[in-house]
């Protein structure tokens, strides 16, 4: 098994150098390098040449295949791009739910793709299954220009393709052997919802199928499973699949040919999971561990790991960009190099005799829990940390407190299905018992992740450079002699310095006058304004991440607060006010400030959620002057314009000493000269531009009367053409430099 290994994590380290450093050029020159080495080392017969020359011909391999697949599976989508033509697609899967219709996977002459239909679009009682052959005149976009990563082409998807028209099913394929997964899926998930409480049911589905829709719709418990570290364990990982073969073995009783039957078990459920990263790569190492004695070979876990790897990397050489399959390689490999070793280590301490077998046991478990929750984030840390911008230190005490349930609740919950489908009502008694844990989870998640500093958010300089240097101690503690090694060393420092960046991070936000902020939430807005013991949000909306309240939530615990004095939202449009409840939901708001508003479902989610969590709700009527400390001010002005939202939004300024900042939600020119008429306005530092920047704001006669040295764009990708260039041409003559949340990421002032 070793030259497959050098074989796989040579292909496998090629090709993610292909998606992430090498251009087509330079993969074609280390391409010919590959092979150059690989002819000329096949002269020597010395091991050493032998392995090397196994790693280049991996290596050319990677090369070449990253080259055929870009060309003839991924090129082919620019042909489609930018047509608008009748097309004929066939389904993959089940329709979801979007903000405006429903989404649909489908191939489109072989390549992946996703179908937005529109309602109105579409029969809501049409019943679209996989295999269903549609017609219909489509706009087709890469999904590359839809999106600022490659998420979608790593999971295979290339177009997005917009319906202008009702789509026409003119035939099926649903008995292909292609198609059984996902519609066995569709009928567990069905069942799931009859047996389990409404309550439960989403987390079920999220445990057993991996099916996270109805899970994300709870964006709080999301958020708390985030902070908790554990959002791997909700949803059917490599782990879920490692209990379905235990459980299998124990059936068995371990005997080798019963064992070859779980072969097509496993790849049925890693087809009926949709070959998600950390499903397919456990797997493919249970098939190995299976298989091995059969060829008479002994089981090698980082060349089964390896092999699993470069299958996936075959199949899909765009998948080296998931974060899914980096993250968990990355556990996966943690455990395999610290995990086991510190484990054994453990089994040598615990061999000496202890009476009471109970304690015994919770002793076993409290150790090996810890040591393989901290052993797998020895590599997975960097990567969260690049892409969340977060870590959390409380993951190896929640593991501890709720890895047990999770192993009932997926036991148990696989026999309420199999029962459902049997006898529904005793489905239906049994379900109570993993929907009572599920409660003692959320409960654990709920409370842990209300914790101060149960997670550190790396916007902080002195966090980013406690991590660093909590890896070169790490590196100098693995590089001395095992003799010199005492982890009680390494630790007393690492959690002393940790409790002075912590303090630093706090002081830091407190000893600077004002920080105003524009957050990078896409094609929304949200702005966090600190002074002292203050915090000031207006808005929380967008369109980047899952929930822009949890985005700023993190900002504000990253500047040590947990709490915030003043929640405004200029109007209720959802990418200005759809974060809002999250919000209120992770940090305690003291009070909400709205505008009087035409009555709508997000306007009644966001008071309601004020009402049940005792938020003061003020409604602006008349100009309001607020002061906190000697400095920092806040002025509201009411709303000036009419006819819609965004017109009869509110305005607010934004003081600390002399210099000011205004927002001014989405309000056009006209309201603008309105504002101007109605309120005497000082001339300002800092202005955040109305609506995104759109042509039909920011005039002229504004920045006249302002004279902002500077101002911030709030705006993500969008089919609006914001921000214009008449608004960029306009700021650019009054002198105000411009900052775009787009280009800039988040945007930080600070005074003082």
């Amino acid at each position: 098994m070793r030259k497959l290994a050098i074989f796989a994590y040579a292909f496998s380290a090629a090709i993610f150098a292909s998606q992430y450093l090498l251009t087509p050029f330079i993969s074609l020159i280390a391409a010919l390098l590959a092979l150059a080495a690989a002819l000329i080392l096949s002269i020597f017969k010395c091991t050493r040449s032998r392995i090397v020359q196994i790693a280049a011909i991996g290596i050319l391999f990677a090369l070449l295949w990253n080259h055929v697949y870009t060309k003839y599976v991924y090129a082919p989508a620019n042909y489609y791009a930018g047509t608008n033509s009748e097309i004929t697609v066939t389904l993959r899967g089940y329709a979801q739910d979007t903000d405006y219709g429903i989404s649909l996977p489908v191939r489109l002459d072989g390549i992946g793709a996703t179908l937005f239909i529109y309602s109105g679009q579409y029969n809501d009682e049409a019943d679209f299954k996989p295999g269903d052959i549609l017609q219909l005149t489509a706009e087709a976009v890469l999904a590359s220009d839809k999106t600022e990563n490659f998420y979608y082409e790593s999971n295979g998807t290339f177009l997005f393709l917009y319906a202008k028209a009702s789509p026409q099913i003119i035939g099926t394929d649903g008995l292909s052997l292609l198609h059984i997964p996902a519609r066995m899926l569709k009928a567990i998930s069905n069942k799931i919802d009859r047996v389990f409480p409404g309550y439960a049911s989403p987390f079920m589905k999220a445990v057993l199928i991996g099916d996270r829709n109805d899970l994300n719709e709870d964006s709080f418990l999301n958020s708390a499973f985030s902070i908790t570290g554990i959002t791997h364990i909700i949803a059917v990982s490599g782990m879920h699949l490692t209990f379905l073969v235990e459980m299998m073995r124990f059936f068995l009783r371990g005997r080798r040919k019963a064992m070859l039957a779980c072969i097509p078990v496993i790849f049925f459920f890693m087809a009926f999971i949709g070959f998600s990263p950390s499903v397919t790569r456990a797997g493919v190492m249970e098939i190995f561990l299976i298989a091995a004695p059969f060829f008479s070979r002994e089981y090698d876990a980082p060349t089964a790991m390896g092999a699993s790897l470069m299958l996936f990397l075959f199949i899909n050489p765009f998948a080296a960009q998931n974060g899914g399959l980096q993250l968990s390689y990355a556990c996966v490999a943690g455990i395999m190099l610290f995990g086991e070793r510190l484990l054994a280590r453990l089994q040598t301490d615990m061999n000496k005799p202890i009476k009471n077998t109970v304690f015994k046991h919770l002793k076993q478990y409290t150790a090996s829990t810890i040591v393989l929750s901290l052993s797998s984030m020895v590599f997975v840390i960097p990567l969260i940390a690049i892409f969340f911008k977060s870590i959390s230190i409380i993951a190896p005490l929640t593991n501890l407190l709720i890895l047990w349930a999770v192993t009932i609740i997926f036991s148990l919950g696989f026999a309420c299905i199999i029962l459902g489908f049997i006898w529904a009502p005793a489905a239906t008694v049994l379900a109570y018992v993993p929907s009572v844990i599920f409660l003692y989870i959320k409960l654990v998640a709920s409370t842990l992740s209300s914790i101060p500093f149960a997670a550190l958010y790396l916007r902080s300089i002195y966090i980013r450079i406690w991590l660093i240097y909590a890896y070169l101690s790490l590196l100098l503690i693995l590089a001395l002699p095992k003799s010199k090694k005492n982890f009680i060393v390494y630790s007393v420092p690492l959690s002393t310095l940790l409790c002075l960046a912590l303090i630093l991070s706090a002081l830091e936000a407190r000893n600077v006058g004002m920080i105003a902020a524009a957050l990078d939430v896409g094609q929304g807005a949200c702005a966090v304004f600190t002074s002292s013991d203050c915090v000031v949000v207006i808005d929380c909306g967008g369109n980047r991440r899952a929930n822009e309240g949890d985005y700023a939530a993190d900002y504000i615990l990253s500047l040590g607060y947990n709490e915030v004095d003043y929640l405004i939202l200029t109007h209720f449009h959802d990418d200005h006010a759809d974060g809002a409840v999250e919000l209120m939901q992770r940090l305690r708001i003291l009070k909400l400030i709205v505008p009087e508003a035409k009555d709508s479902e997000l306007r009644s989610d966001i008071l309601a959620a004020a009402e049940d969590l005792g938020v003061q709700i003020i409604t602006v009527t008349d100009l309001i002057e607020l002061s906190e400390g000697e400095l920092f001010k806040l002025t509201c002005y009411q709303p000036v314009g009419a006819n819609n939202d965004n017109e009869n939004g509110l305005s607010v300024l934004c003081s600390y000493g002399e210099y000011d900042a205004l927002v001014t939600g989405d309000m056009s020119i006209k309201t603008e000269e309105r504002l101007l008429d109605s309120y005497f306005l000082p001339d300002i530092e800092l202005l955040f531009v109305s609506h995104h920047g759109s042509a039909y704001s920011t005039s002229d006669e504004l920045l006249n009367a302002l004279r902002p040295e500077t101002a911030i764009i709030s705006v993500g990708r969008n089919h609006y053409g914001h921000p214009s260039d008449i608004v960029l041409t306009r700021l650019k003559n009054a002198g105000s430099e411009v900052f775009r949340t787009d280009i800039n990421g988040d945007v930080t002032v600070r005074l003082g």
